[in-house]
């Protein structure tokens, strides 16, 4: 399966590594860059990409950023709902986490 995944955080990391493990082609972005993506997350095999690329020519995209409590809450789930990518036809797999 191809699976992109935006945020290279704790969770963003880990999946990255056992996804590549078990085969799977990932591709993993963050908000800084692909050069900023440390080796040992992508040691498994996976990809360092732009944000952009993340979402392309993948049957999985897997978000997982931090959200801001409720102000950005609702705007984030409703870009992510929108139109633009349910017309990408992939499962969206949201692993959001709130900034506390």
């Amino acid at each position: 399966m191809k699976i992109g995944i935006l945020g290279t955080g704790n969770i963003g990391k880990t999946l990255t590594r056992r996804l590549s493990a078990a085969g799977h082609e990932v591709k993993a972005a963050n908000s800084r860059g692909p050069e900023t993506i440390e080796a040992d997350v992508l040691a498994s095999g996976g990809r360092a990409v732009t944000a952009a690329e993340a979402v392309v020519d993948v049957d999985a995209m897997i978000p997982s950023v931090t959200v801001l409590p409720e102000d950005r809450t609702s705007a984030t789930a409703s870009r992510l709902n929108s139109s633009e990518y349910r017309l990408l036809r992939l499962l969206l797999l949201p692993t959001w986490h709130y900034f506390l």
